[in-house]
């Protein structure tokens, strides 16, 4: 392999700089979401919907036609878009059935399942990376044995177990936007791309929203402001980055790198919510980062092919 040239080391250390803001912004999203009365799905719709119409004017000026889409593209869109709002909400609603370091841990497994499509494609992963998802998934399996035991946070509602069920389906639904993300990217610049997904997204969940009765727009003050902070951190520092990298990174760097969000969110709720983490919940969040991290030695992880 041949040694990186300056510009090469350039481009790399920005898009590490911007992985790691784009986490440091998602990492948020947790703390801000537990400070609101809001429900998941009103949530969910103002972040997918209100990050769409922020980046809606900046696709226009992209380029001419920017809105025109072929066929693919608007399939893919279209799938993300799904993804992303099945993610959103299921993470979202996962929050108010168990703890913090166990809901943001098992919604970033979504190494696993990239990998199994991967696998799918005939795409092997080297030995490292095999090696990492095994001892992590030895830590997904510890924290879904997790209780919420006496240490648990009080004011959830819904069993544990349908918290960790919701965290999983989040992830899959992860795997799947990155998966389409990273198709749109081939072809479509990083706003064109995002702007009408997010907007799909925050369209699928407003029509849920007035099938199931929930007026989005009956919302505290504080409530407003939290839904701001989330659209412009978690949502457009975060997930707009994210999309940002798909069209420079490979899916399973970018869906790695992600397993550094439970570490700084169970942090920040232990600071910011006193919402200290099962010591079950602790081992697992600790072996999962660890297994994933294994997958640094892979020396086929990196810029995209």
């Amino acid at each position: 392999m041949e040694p990186e040239s300056p510009v090469q080391r350039s481009r790399s250390g920005i898009d590490a700089g911007l992985l790691a803001t784009a986490i440091v912004a998602v990492s948020f999203a947790a703390i801000l979401a537990r400070w609101t009365e809001a429900s998941a799905l009103v949530l969910a719709f103002w972040r997918t919907f209100g990050g769409g119409l922020l980046l809606a004017p900046r696709a226009r000026l992209g380029r001419p036609g920017s809105w025109a889409a072929s066929r693919a593209e608007a399939g893919w869109i279209l799938v993300g878009g799904a993804a992303l709002a099945l993610h959103f909400w299921s993470w979202l609603e996962s929050l108010n059935r168990t703890s913090v370091a166990v809901s943001v841990t098992l919604v970033t497994t979504t190494p696993f399942f990239v990998a199994a499509v991967e696998w799918a494609r005939g795409r092997r992963l080297a030995w490292q990376s095999q090696a990492a998802l095994v001892v992590a998934m030895a830590g997904v399996v510890t924290l879904a044995a997790s209780s919420s035991g006496t240490e648990a946070p009080s004011g959830l509602t819904g069993s544990h177990s349908s918290g960790v069920i919701l965290a999983l389906v989040g992830a899959i639904a992860m795997a799947v936007y990155l998966l389409a993300g990273s198709r749109l990217r081939a072809t479509m610049s990083a706003s064109n791309s995002a702007a009408p997904t997010f907007l799909t997204a925050g369209i699928g969940l407003g029509l849920a929203a007035l099938v199931t009765g929930v007026n989005v727009f009956d919302l505290r003050s504080l409530d407003w402001l939290i839904v701001a902070v989330m659209i412009l951190g978690p949502q457009l520092g975060g997930h707009a980055v994210l999309s940002h990298l798909l069209g420079r990174l490979d899916t399973m760097t970018i869906s790695l790198a992600l397993l550094a969000e439970p570490v700084v969110s169970t942090a920040l709720a232990w600071i910011l919510l006193s919402e200290r983490p099962t010591s079950t919940a602790l081992i697992g969040a600790l072996i999962v980062v660890t297994g994933l991290a294994l997958r640094t030695l892979d020396p086929r992880i990196g810029a995209r092919s």
